[in-house]
């Protein structure tokens, strides 16, 4: 990779293919997919992406669609960076039904769109990862989805997720931030916008806490 960030690109196009006679191997299919979209055309890599994980058949994984994916968005070819993940869905479930989901697809397409600004389909993206009940220990993913929902002043559907939370997950520094935010700012914009809303009034994902006690309820 040195020998393209220097553009020395006769010298880079030999080592690649050298590199190319010790097997078909993902990192090197990266290296020659760069040095095309760089010295060549972005339609050339592209192509050289797809022909990789075309010979990979039956044995194909998530993993070239991750790392073709965020090289592409790292170039700047973000259209084509979400074309090449959203292909790599199919295949981020583990092999092993015994092994944990983690969806390592939906997440980073959570991450481009974040980074991007469009946060209602990062928001999607994070949700799939959640309803697949593949967030981590950390529950990093809700926490991520909380402050996305803060950012947009939808502070109930905030304060929701957050009581999704383990307990563990609610002692960490970003959540208590999150939750004097969400304190700060209690009100719903969507359907009471600009005013506040009681303070004793708070939000629960638990129907049975949300209406057990009343005598009326109003769908």
């Amino acid at each position: 990779r040195l020998l393209i960030d220097l553009k020395r690109w006769g010298e880079a196009a030999k080592l690649i293919e050298s590199l190319r006679a010790d097997g078909d191997l993902l990192d090197v299919a990266m290296l020659a997919a760069r040095y095309q979209a760089l010295h060549e055309t972005p339609e050339n890599a592209v192509a050289t992406m797809n022909d990789f994980i075309s010979r990979q058949g039956a044995n194909v994984t998530a993993d070239p669609f991750l790392a073709f994916g965020q090289m592409l968005a790292e170039l700047g070819r973000l259209e084509d960076a979400m074309a090449m993940l959203d292909r790599g869905r199919a295949f981020q479930d583990p092999r092993d039904p015994a092994t944990p989901k983690t969806n390592p697809v939906d997440r980073v397409i959570g991450d481009l769109l974040s980074s991007q600004g469009r946060i209602e389909l990062a928001l999607q993206a994070y949700q799939r990862v959640l309803d697949a009940g593949a967030d981590g220990p950390r529950q990093e993913v809700r926490t991520r989805v909380v402050e996305l929902l803060v950012s947009l002043g939808r502070y109930a559907e905030a304060s929701t997720q957050i009581e999704q939370l383990k307990s563990d997950a609610t002692l960490n520094l970003p959540v208590t931030l999150l939750r004097a935010e969400i304190a700060s700012e209690h009100r719903n914009e969507e359907y009471l916008a600009g005013f506040d809303l009681p303070e004793e009034l708070a939000a629960t994902a638990s129907l049975e806490e949300a209406g057990g006690a009343a005598d009326v309820l109003v769908m």
